[in-house]
């Protein structure tokens, strides 16, 4: 038998419990509350990895929310845990692996490929530094 932060679930179970759970630790401060606000919209599904034995929480946020939005949700999330003092994920009384995305679907504000050529310019800086003499930005490709 499975059980979610305190109370049993079968399998199917598990994202409703996990929400329904997770929203009752979080404290009642301005921080909780937007947590909550941000919940109602996030939907919430669960993986387990049979290989590793990992659980995993994918916590799907609306492509509005902004990052700051997204990292308090985090922050939110691993304090409330933490308060918790318990295992989260129990299975036959045992202490179970896991881990909790939050994602939307947007791109990053920052791409990897533009943040590519910055990086050259940062490591070509570096690199000149080192050498004591001008140096060669490699070109993107």
């Amino acid at each position: 038998m499975w059980n979610i932060l305190g109370e049993d679930a079968l399998y199917l179970d598990i994202p409703y419990k996990f929400q329904k759970n997770l929203l009752a630790l979080v404290k009642d401060d301005e921080k909780g509350q937007k947590f909550k606000e941000f919940m109602k919209k996030t939907e919430v599904e669960f993986m387990l990895n049979g290989q590793t034995e990992e659980s995993c929480f994918i916590l799907r946020v609306p492509d509005d929310l902004k990052p700051e939005d997204i990292q308090l949700m985090a922050d939110v999330v691993l304090d409330s845990l933490k308060a918790f003092d318990k295992p989260a994920i129990m299975v036959d009384e045992t202490e179970q692996k896991y881990k909790i995305v939050i994602s939307n679907n947007r791109e990053p504000e920052i791409s990897g490929r533009s943040a590519l050529a910055a990086m050259r310019a940062v490591f070509a800086s570096l690199r000149s530094s080192e050498l004591g003499t001008a140096v060669e930005i490699p070109e993107n490709r």
